[in-house]
């Protein structure tokens, strides 16, 4: 199934904010906050085109929250993942070799698999918003927003 089209789920479409990201956290309140190694970045998820640096280091910002997945959360970035939301549930298993990573999913209206393109070998995280409203899906160079 292409990655870009879906029936069952909507992708939102991100601006490329950086050129390396370390971590992204999960949908909350409309936003999304993703990080590289020396800024902040904030998307309004109503109007995903633009986005704005915040004033913090991703460093001080990742302090005590639980909601970030990728190399800032490193407990959080292993190679087979699942996870269970709602009766929702995300699968996958991530080779560093290989150049893309299927994740099997099944949401409310259906099941499938989106094929998810690797960059970088370096890390691979998704999972779901804490109201099963937004899968995430990412890596060094991506990040993926899907509206369940």
């Amino acid at each position: 199934m292409n990655m870009r089209y879906n029936s069952l789920m909507h992708e939102l479409k991100l601006p490329q904010m950086s050129g390396r990201y370390t971590g992204v956290t999960l949908p909350s309140g409309g936003r999304l906050f993703a990080l590289d190694y020396d800024e902040v970045f904030v998307v309004d998820l109503d109007d995903p085109s633009n986005f704005e640096i915040m004033e913090i280091s991703p460093r001080d910002f990742v302090k005590g929250r639980p909601d970030v997945i990728g190399v800032a959360s490193p407990e959080r970035t292993t190679s087979s993942e699942i996870h269970t939301l709602k009766g929702m549930t995300l699968e996958s298993s991530f080779d560093p070799t290989s150049d893309e990573v299927a994740v099997k999913y099944k949401v409310k209206d259906g099941e499938g698999e989106l094929k998810f393109p690797i960059l970088s070998g370096d890390w691979f995280s998704m999972s779901f918003s804490a109201d099963g409203k937004y899968i995430v899906l990412a890596e060094p160079y991506t990040i993926a927003v899907y509206e369940v």
